[in-house]
């Protein structure tokens, strides 16, 4: 059950969803969790599912288990829940003020409904829209330290902190989300592009990934060279 960076993924009902555009690896077991897809002719969003949803059949082409009306109602790939953290978020989040939040008095002058203090007054708004703030900083921060979001271009580094070259692929085995292969393309004019296993894989993060292998080590190391 292998599956490519890059693989046209297909509904149910055999409709086109679009390609893998990126994978999503836990830092910590350098598996693939989540993957984003992307360029689909339905529906113009780009959408996120875990890797277990994904179904290889025998043909060999990338299925889910979803038919195209059902993909409309998964969670959308927003790339930003997880590249940013505390440090990076800039956006606040806003609240509406008045009876939208806390309600508003009935003719009689009562607060009534659900959420409204009847007893005692709410708390400033202002404190209010800052806990919700820190709650939405915190959760970014968790996703984007426990995620390496990895697509196509990603900067390969060896061991010893230098570039070997630029992710062309990544294979990854859809029941276990482990990683299987690693495509890296060296040069700028004459490619040239060689695969490592994905147990050469030492870290993750944002399109950036570290090897085990000291330079010295990757010539021993090529599985397939293809020029």
């Amino acid at each position: 059950m292998k599956v490519e960076l890059g693989a046209n993924v297909y509904s149910s009902d055999n409709k086109t969803l679009g390609a893998i555009k990126y994978v999503i690896l836990n830092v910590e077991t350098l598996h693939v969790t989540m993957v984003a897809i992307a360029g689909g002719i339905i529906h113009n969003r780009e959408i996120e599912l875990p890797v277990n949803d994904l179904i290889v059949d025998a043909e060999k082409s990338v299925r889910v288990c979803y038919t195209e009306e059902e993909v409309n109602n998964l969670e959308p790939f927003v790339a930003e829940r997880y590249t940013t953290g505390l440090e990076d978020e800039k956006s606040p989040l806003t609240y509406p003020v008045g009876g939208l939040i806390w309600g508003a008095s009935n003719q009689s002058g009562d607060m009534t409904g659900a959420g409204m203090y009847l007893f005692s007054a709410p708390p400033p708004l202002g404190q209010v829209a800052k806990s919700k703030i820190d709650e939405h900083h915190l959760l970014l921060d968790k996703l984007d330290k426990e995620n390496a979001l990895v697509g196509t271009g990603a900067v390969v580094t060896s061991h010893d902190g230098d570039k070997v070259g630029e992710l062309n692929g990544l294979t990854f085995d859809a029941g276990t989300g482990r990683v299987v292969e690693l495509r890296i393309r060296q040069g700028m004019f004459i490619n040239k592009e060689f695969s490592l296993g994905g147990e050469t894989l030492a870290l993750a993060d944002d399109n950036e990934l570290d090897l085990t292998l000291r330079g010295d080590q990757i010539d021993q190391e090529v599985l397939r060279p293809t020029g």
